[in-house]
């Protein structure tokens, strides 16, 4: 042996191989734990990416389906808007095309009734001397009866028409209520 180990052996009592054996005895165990540790910490942050980026992919998909539905959402509330709108028209339409076949009732009951009317002055002059005032009697109970017919006929159309608009009016009110303003 050597001065040197002697005098470290002297040193120490001895104990610097137990020493030294204990030191790799713990640096083999703290380099197996950090190897675990290491391990495991990069296996936790796999499996925590990878539910991050299925939670993210699920995300997006719920995202790309909400988006689509409010596409078609919209896109029916505009094909339902434009059926209103052409309702409304052929409505407007019927609506026009009665009011004219109503306005020429009432212009053919105005014209007919002059007709009778002038009628029965003619006859009454006519017939002034035999029969006079039974003659203009019995002539203005025919006039009478034929405006009271036509008189029922238009009020049934009116009626009808009174149908039709408040049937319209409810329409009205149910698209203002779907549609706003």
């Amino acid at each position: 042996m050597s001065f040197i180990t002697k005098a470290i052996g002297w040193l120490t009592g001895g104990w610097i191989g137990p020493l030294v054996g204990v030191v790799a005895l713990l640096g083999s165990l703290w380099a197996g734990y950090a190897y675990i540790v290491h391990s495991a910490r990069s296996e936790g942050r796999a499996e925590v990416q990878a539910a991050w980026d299925a939670d993210k992919q699920a995300r997006a998909l719920l995202a790309a389906a909400a988006e689509e539905n409010k596409r078609v959402k919209e896109a029916q509330h505009a094909i339902d808007l434009a059926n209103e709108r052409e309702q409304r028209k052929r409505d407007t339409v019927v609506i026009d095309t009665v009011r004219t076949a109503t306005a020429g009732t009432f212009n053919g009951l105005r014209d007919t009734s002059a007709a009778v009317a002038t009628g029965i002055v003619q006859a009454c002059q006519a017939d002034a001397a035999g029969r006079g005032v039974d003659g203009l009697a019995e002539a203005s109970r025919g006039v009478f009866d034929e405006c009271a017919g036509r008189r029922e006929e238009v009020a049934g159309e009116a009626e009808e028409l009174a149908q039709r608009l408040r049937g319209l009016q409810a329409w009205a009110g149910s698209a203002l209520a779907v549609c706003g303003q």
